[in-house]
């Protein structure tokens, strides 16, 4: 057992992003004949910003860092029901070949562009990057789908990047049958780089609602630059990070004059907007809720597991014949019941 620690210790630092030995040593540990479950840990281990193993590569023991997909997919038939991943870039959690092709993929690019964008990014395998079958865009969801509804919507790591949440929240709820489900993967602001950040307000997300907010605002854009700072999980977790040691990526100057420039311009700069942990997530839904702004209950939330970055949440679309106070009464029920 104690060699079988030190093993994983050792490998989880050589493929850290930032070391040294970074570049060699992933390809290396890609290549070596361990079981899956060992590199499943050993790459979550390796940060937030480390390798993340194949989908086959993703399942691990009942509870562990490296049962994510395991956990996800225990709440859907892929190859009995109809789904939409959202962004699922070259780590697909549903196979067209696992759903019998009745999976289908959204994302705001082509697969072409994607594999550009992303060429030079160690951590992005582009040759694996899925085809894109709805390109979102200026359409809504509901349009995007011809007003299709489905079974089950994917999205991990996706949510903290939505310029408008609560919107976002209502769209896929739209697409999505009586009593189906939305499954997210959500980093945790604590063991990631956005631990200096402010928890997301409620606040914030009713004026993205009202707004309509399409991309994000000059305030996500100069938060995300000016205390973005490496964090590396596993010292997260042990106690044994010190806040004020953090190097940060960039600057306050650098990220005020990347603001400015964002200001004039329409494009779309592509950020974490939504800064969350469980707790908080589970207490922005609540109010959401309260004020009939959410089409779902609460179905399962898995709380970050130790030695990972992320926590899981299971929502269930509401009956949409339900009146304003079941529906209510409903979703109180499940969110304040522990998961």
């Amino acid at each position: 057992m104690t060699g079988s620690r030190a093993l994983i210790d050792l490998l989880s630092r050589l493929i850290r992003p930032g070391t040294p030995s970074f570049r060699v040593m992933r390809a290396v540990y890609r290549r070596l004949p361990l079981p899956t479950t060992l590199k499943a840990r050993i790459a979550t281990l390796a940060g937030s910003n480390g390798p993340r193993p194949r989908r086959d590569s993703d399942v691990g023991l009942p509870g562990s860092p490296g049962d994510r997909t395991g956990w996800l997919l225990s709440h859907i038939s892929p190859e009995a029901q109809d789904g939409l991943e959202i962004g699922p870039l070259c780590f697909p959690l549903v196979t067209k070949a696992a759903s019998g092709g009745r999976v289908q993929y959204v994302d705001f690019s082509t697969a072409e562009k994607l594999r550009e964008k992303y060429k030079d990014d160690p951590n992005v395998r582009t040759d694996e990057i899925v085809e894109t079958d709805f390109l979102w865009g200026r359409q809504s969801l509901p349009e995007l789908v011809n007003g299709r509804l489905f079974d089950y919507v994917i999205a991990s790591h996706v949510i903290e990047h939505v310029p408008n949440m609560l919107g976002w929240l209502r769209e896929v709820a739209s697409v999505l049958k009586d009593g189906g489900l939305l499954l997210l993967a959500v980093p945790d602001k604590r063991y990631t780089f956005d631990y200096k950040r402010d928890l997301t307000s409620f606040g914030s997300l009713i004026e993205a609602f009202l707004l309509d907010r399409r991309r994000p605002g000059i305030r996500d854009i100069f938060d995300q630059v000016s205390l973005a700072t490496r964090v590396d999980t596993s010292e997260a977790w042990s106690g044994k990070l010190d806040p004020l040691g953090l190097r940060h990526y960039s600057s306050p100057e650098a990220a005020f004059e990347q603001a400015k420039a964002y200001l004039l311009t329409d494009e779309y700069n592509d950020v974490h907007v939504n800064i969350l942990t469980p707790a908080s997530f589970r207490r922005l839904l609540e109010q959401a809720s309260q004020l009939h702004l959410l089409d779902f209950s609460l179905l399962g939330l898995q709380e970050t597991t130790y030695g990972s970055c992320e926590f899981l949440v299971c929502l269930r679309r509401l009956s949409r014949d339900r009146s304003r106070g079941e529906s209510l009464a409903l979703q109180l029920d499940s969110f304040r019941r522990p998961s």
